[in-house]
């Protein structure tokens, strides 16, 4: 699923509008401003100028002391999202070549910077090639829709910084002596990706080396033309704590990197050979890594959790009721759930505890225990990604506030998404949705919903029926 699908498929699975109002909450907080209700235009500026490095950036291929770069502002109602196109030589764009694109697009047309998939669709189709110019507008437009809904996109997401990748430094070929320099530019990451390609490429690795053990990542940057002597370089750094080797022949060697990838000892990852989608194909039987076009429907289902109006549980204990939300948790992480959820107090007090059987109506337990228990479910889960359906719309309101603490629980440290005709339950949103028609009419936190005196304001004030 490529990154447009991602987007249609979330705002048709997660906000699909058959109802007049619709609320959307992210649990994780933000001290970035909140979104204000805003009506406008989108407004494209760029301008090129020229990144100066501190060290000259020397790869097998070429040497550098700038990177050309051309600066974006993508601007809607006094908010401003920034992107930019960098051109390594190897892409063949020229500022000129971005700055013409560019120019080429009429944003203004559009009125909501919302509807992501329509925006950057209409971008991909206005010329062919152009991928540089291209992803300016996709990350100024990401920036500007953050700013606008008051997250990071990692919150948004529902990724995790503490999960996340180390990111590595980049040390160029160069002298010995700038090698030892730029080593001590690394102190503040665990990973070093190392330049090579070119004769004399191993003292580079053995100077670094001698002044640390962190892991490193190679990049050949096609430099290496004899698949023999790259096998040979690369079982010489399989003992010097490699992680992988980038791109170690020309991408138009295609039959001799297959070839070292049957032999290799570390794993061959694509830089250079990929650069078009047709090449992702392509690149199946010659690389390794992950190809995304592989990942399991099933995989992505559980980085997705959810809670409905109607409960589902089924004939057994409620610990096996809990655990159905992951089979293979311990009974400890099903009370831990049970906790989080709010639902641990009653559960003990039930006669046989967790242990207790009920039948698929929940038996004796109440409508709000029963929420409970699917709410416990989800969090024993633990998905990046909660969405709570109406999850309260058929319980009276002081059983609401039991579950409301419950839900507020499971919000915690992740991405929620909160469909409620109930305002109650959403008062403490970052961010607030109105729609009506499949279209976002109001946008704000509740204060500022409120102030507006506009839909959101009649719903809420009892001023409005819905239909």
């Amino acid at each position: 699923m490529n990154r447009k699908e991602f987007l249609k498929t979330a705002a048709a699975g997660l906000i699909a509008a058959s109802v007049p109002s619709v609320a959307l909450r992210a649990a994780a907080r933000s001290p970035h401003k909140r979104p204000e209700r805003r009506s406008g235009r989108l407004s494209l500026a760029f301008e090129p100028y020229d990144l100066k490095l501190i060290h000259p950036f020397t790869v097998a291929v070429n040497t550098r002391t700038h990177t050309p770069d051309v600066q974006v502002t993508l601007e809607y109602d006094g908010i401003t999202g920034y992107g930019e196109a960098s051109m390594p030589p190897y892409l063949g764009e020229t500022q000129e070549s971005v700055c013409r694109f560019l120019s080429s697009l009429d944003l203004s047309r559009f009125t909501d910077p919302f509807r992501m998939d329509e925006i950057l669709d209409y971008v991909d189709r206005a010329a062919p090639d152009n991928r540089a110019a291209k992803a300016s507008v996709d990350l100024a437009l990401h920036d500007l829709v953050g700013k606008l809904l008051g997250q990071p996109w990692y919150k948004i997401w529902g990724l995790s910084p503490e999960k996340a990748p180390d990111t590595s430094f980049t040390i160029g070929i160069d002298t010995a002596e700038v090698v030892r320099q730029k080593v001590e530019e690394t102190a503040p990451y665990n990973v070093i990706k190392v330049k090579m390609g070119v004769e004399g490429d191993r003292e580079l690795v053995e100077g670094i080396r001698s002044a640390t053990d962190k892991t490193l990542c190679v990049d050949a940057n096609q430099g290496w033309t004899d698949k023999e002597r790259a096998l040979e370089t690369i079982c010489w750094l399989a003992e010097r704590n490699t992680l992988f080797v980038e791109q170690p022949l020309p991408k138009e060697m295609i039959d001799e990197t297959a070839w070292l990838r049957e032999r290799s000892p570390l794993p061959i990852i694509a830089d250079e050979f990929l650069q078009r989608l047709p090449d992702v194909k392509r690149a199946e039987e010659v690389y390794d890594g992950i190809n995304i076009n592989k990942i399991k429907k099933a995989d992505l289902r559980r980085s997705l959790g959810i809670v409905l109006q109607d409960t589902n549980l089924f004939t057994g204990t409620i610990r096996d009721n809990i655990r159905y939300g992951r089979l293979d948790a311990t009974d400890e992480e099903v009370v831990a759930a049970a906790q989080l959820a709010n639902a641990d107090d009653f559960i003990r007090r039930l006669p046989d505890g967790y242990d207790t059987v009920i039948d698929g109506d929940g038996g004796s337990l109440s409508q709000g225990q029963c929420q409970l228990l699917s709410i416990a479910r989800a969090a024993v889960a633990d998905p990046p990604v909660m969405i709570l359906d109406e999850a309260t719309s058929s319980i009276d309101t002081r059983t609401e506030s039991i579950v409301q603490a419950g839900m507020d629980g499971l919000m915690y440290g992740r991405t929620v998404f909160v469909i409620a005709h109930r305002l109650s339950t959403i008062q403490n949103a970052d961010v607030i949705m109105v729609l009506q028609l499949g279209h976002i009419i109001e946008r704000g936190n509740h204060e500022q919903l409120i102030a507006e005196h506009g839909k959101y304001y009649q719903l809420y004030t009892g001023a409005f029926e819905l239909e």
